[in-house]
């Protein structure tokens, strides 16, 4: 028990071994049967502090991921593959690990970061609708048309449309 919680490093170990003590609760049993409650107990404990250790650690690169993607969202290179080997994991492991945490896929999630700030810009700007597309990361004024579309219901030069007309 003790070994496992030294080997995948919980962060609270010192906290945890002072607030469980599980040695002095062992060697306080008088019955096989009392020490096999004791045992189920800690070990109980130890799979609770360890989950809590992980969720911590998940909601940090869940946040980071975010920050990064609002960062990031202009270039074009922003991909999975290529946030995977910024953050030094594999990038379907940080996309489920993403997922995991938040509920979205993290390509919904760039794509959504490009879409939202797209509308920012047909909103404020005149500049042409390829412009302001490459401005948010898509190469492709096809790419960019399909995925604006799939988020807001109507293309890029229709939405611009609906504003002026408002």
């Amino acid at each position: 028990m003790l070994k496992t919680i030294d080997e995948i490093g919980a962060s609270n170990k010192r906290e945890f071994m002072n607030e469980v003590n599980p040695i002095d609760r062992l060697t306080a049993c008088t019955t096989i049967k009392e020490m096999r409650v004791q045992i189920g107990d800690v070990l109980k404990q130890v799979c609770q502090s360890i989950q809590e250790d992980r969720k911590q650690d998940h909601n940090q690169l869940s946040q980071q991921i975010i920050a990064y993607v609002k960062e990031n969202f202009s270039s074009a290179d922003l991909n999975i593959t290529m946030m995977g080997d910024v953050f030094n994991l594999t990038p379907s492991y940080l996309s489920k690990q993403f997922k995991a945490q938040t509920g979205e896929a993290l390509l919904e999630h760039i794509n959504k970061t490009r879409i939202e700030e797209a509308k920012k810009l047909l909103a404020a700007e005149s500049t042409s609708i390829v412009d302001i597309a490459r401005r948010v990361g898509y190469e492709d004024i096809n790419t960019f048309n399909r995925i604006f579309k799939k988020y807001e219901g109507i293309t890029p030069g229709a939405y611009r449309s609906s504003l002026q007309n408002d």
